[in-house]
């Protein structure tokens, strides 16, 4: 559903959480403070990034639904060590982070293998260190029994995994593991120009990831951006990508930001056995203890490998770039 501009009120901006990121999100007071305890320093209270939207919006669908507690149990899926994961255990219940750590394109970057051993080596600030559990797991073969979560989310990672059908998978397999009622959130990139590529939707791909997913969203999409949001634009081969406001980013023809997409499984929530935390803790570790293959079937991999061949090709232009003096 795309808004014109006197439609767009600052309360509804507040109440919605399927929506593009927009700069003025961040002025939203409750918006704004949550941005500043996630990111964790108080003395910074102007960090317009696109990555921190992701995390506050987040919660912010968390808390919207009742799921901002310590009874909550939370699945992060190609997680990373990412900082929201820390802050979520000062708050939840039990968050369980999941990756193919060790492996992959972004080995390097936030899927090293050691965090499975040593999460305390990647923390931002305290967190609860019994409530947060790592396992080794590909998003599109999820080995948690069902049912087992209260929400599962999984931040800018599903444009990774091969395109709408990998993409939709995913959202699926989260589905799988999260109770009747429980929430499945994802951010992912959106174009926000009607353009797509390989690692970016177009608006209609994004239509059509929610309706191959199986799930339903909490509301409507709202694919508006308000025109503050567009000149906020950072060429990707040319500019600094650590100057703020990060909002939208350009690569070749491309312009996109985040989008976020809340779903919420159906079903009646009071025929599902709720287990202690003692017989959750065994199941993780029992988990954690077994090696589950991240292998994937063959349909799976044309996908990801056009999306590798794309991600390497964006790499060695960058490199080139670079050498030219253009970054």
């Amino acid at each position: 559903m795309i808004r014109n501009e006197e439609e767009r009120t600052s309360q509804f901006i507040d109440q919605r959480v399927c929506k593009l990121c927009d700069i003025h999100d961040f002025e939203d007071p409750e918006f704004g403070k949550l941005a500043v305890d996630i990111f964790g320093d108080p003395a910074i209270s102007a960090l317009h990034h696109r990555k921190l939207w992701e995390f506050t919006i987040t919660v912010k669908a968390l808390q919207r639904y009742g799921l901002w507690n310590r009874d909550s149990r939370g699945l992060s899926v190609a997680a990373g060590f990412e900082r929201v994961l820390y802050y979520m255990t000062n708050f939840t219940g039990r968050i369980v982070a999941t990756d193919i750590y060790g492996e992959g394109d972004f080995i390097d970057l936030e899927a090293t293998g050691d965090f499975l051993i040593n999460p305390e080596k990647y923390r931002p600030y305290e967190y609860e260190r019994e409530r947060l559990s790592a396992l080794k797991m590909n998003a599109l073969n999820l080995h948690f029994p069902k049912n087992l979560f209260d929400f599962a989310f999984c931040l800018s990672s599903i444009e990774h995994f091969g395109g709408v059908s990998n993409a939709a998978v995913a959202i699926s397999e989260m589905g799988n593991v999260v109770r009747p009622g429980g929430l499945v959130i994802v951010t992912t990139d959106c174009s926000i120009d009607g353009s797509s590529s390989d690692q970016v939707f177009s608006p209609a791909e994004i239509k059509r990831l929610v309706k191959k997913s199986g799930l339903e969203l909490v509301e409507d999409i709202d694919f508006y951006i308000s025109p503050d949001s567009q000149g906020l634009l950072l060429d990707m081969l040319k500019d600094n990508l650590d100057s703020l406001p990060h909002i939208n980013l350009k690569f070749m023809r491309s312009k996109f930001t985040s989008i976020c997409l809340v779903f919420q499984k159906k079903g009646r929530e009071d025929n599902i056995k709720r287990i202690d935390d003692q017989e959750f803790d065994r199941t993780i570790s029992k988990l954690s203890s077994e090696q589950y293959p991240t292998k994937l079937p063959i349909w799976a991999y044309w996908g990801i490998l056009k999306v590798n061949l794309f991600a390497r090709y964006q790499r060695g232009l960058f490199r080139i770039m670079k050498l030219m003096g253009n970054t």
